[in-house]
């Protein structure tokens, strides 16, 4: 004779193993970890893996387009960004708050800008446009050229404003005396 288990009307050993697997189902939702579930969670972590993946590339771009703007390599750039990071960095970046002296700023030597340059005293070559406004030079223009070794060229105005918050190239980081650096 059938013996009837509970309301479900299931009967003998069938609805013990029926019963016993529905207990399971319903504590492995309560837990969440259904099949289902473990495949959505898991297809989340990749799509996050993949947005994760796509935000380093697009900062690396990023990295690669800013060098080549600045006419610097992306380990100047990286070493830049983790002096100030670690603090270490304060007044060296373009953060700097320490300005230039107004003798500093005077005297930077000044040229004309002239298209594919050729004679001393004019410049132009490689460098067409201000790197602070990101304007083109004109022909016939004058631009200031930093002391550094790299002889980085920007509009007089541009420089002059840079200077005054800061005392170092907009560039390479060439540091020129401050009003405090003792002559």
């Amino acid at each position: 004779m059938p013996v009837l288990l509970g309301s479900h009307g299931l009967t003998g050993h069938h609805g013990a193993r029926a019963a016993a697997h529905g207990r399971r189902q319903e504590r492995a939702r309560a837990r969440g970890g259904t099949r289902q579930r473990r495949r959505l969670v898991w297809l989340q972590q990749q799509a996050t893996t993949e947005q994760m993946v796509r935000r380093q590339i697009r900062g690396l771009m990023s990295l690669h387009l800013l060098a080549l703007r600045l006419g610097v390599d992306i380990e100047t750039i990286l070493a830049c960004l983790q002096e100030e990071a670690n603090g270490s960095g304060a007044g060296v970046w373009f953060g700097a708050v320490v300005p230039a002296s107004a003798a500093a700023v005077a005297g930077l030597e000044k040229r004309t800008f002239v298209v594919h340059a050729t004679t001393e005293g004019e410049c132009g070559g490689d460098t067409e446009e201000c790197a602070i406004c990101f304007e083109d030079f004109e022909d016939g223009e004058e631009v200031a050229v930093m002391p550094c070794s790299h002889r980085h060229e920007f509009h007089v105005k541009c420089i002059g404003k840079w200077l005054g918050r800061s005392n170092t190239c907009p560039l390479c980081r060439y540091q020129l005396p401050t009003s405090g650096d003792v002559q």
